[in-house]
């Protein structure tokens, strides 16, 4: 009775390991065919809003202008819990579609928390929610990405 016991149990562990690791290659197939739709289109002028949200600060919105692949300038609507002096900073640390991608690539492996979702259309991420470490406070990164837009040269 022992040894059926135990070869239940044991088929029940390579059953859920194999469960696991069948939807881990969901999410890779996922993040693969959302970036090969993205780059297919070859965009490199476009505008979309970015909104960020963290435990450290009020969540907040701005338009990320993006001209031959790289940011041009971002533009914020008016809300009061902005510091419109840090803005060189805010250009410094945003990132373009395809830099969002490779932060994803970056992460997919190793972080605690790996969340995302893809416009069905484009490809391009639309919500991203990462937590490198659990043990490690206020390193989340938590972005909305909408309105994307097409500038036409």
């Amino acid at each position: 009775m022992r040894e059926l016991l135990t070869l239940i149990l044991l088929c029940l562990f390579l059953t859920s390991c194999e469960f696991y690791n069948s939807s881990n290659s969901n999410i890779d197939l996922e993040l693969s065919e959302a970036t090969e739709m993205w780059n297919s289109y070859n965009l490199q002028n476009y505008t979309f809003v970015n909104s960020i949200s963290c435990e450290c600060l009020p969540p907040y919105d701005y338009t990320v202008e993006v001209v031959n692949g790289e940011i041009n300038d971002i533009y914020f609507d008016l809300q009061k819990d902005i510091n419109y002096e840090k803005k060189d900073r805010i250009i410094s640390t945003t990132r373009t579609i395809d830099e969002l991608f490779d932060l994803l690539v970056k992460y997919e492996e190793t972080a605690d928390q790996f969340e995302v979702e893809f416009n069905e259309e484009l490809g391009y991420p639309t919500n991203i929610n990462i937590d490198p470490s659990r043990e490690i406070a206020d390193e989340e990164i938590i972005l909305e990405i909408s309105k994307l837009l097409f500038i036409n040269n």
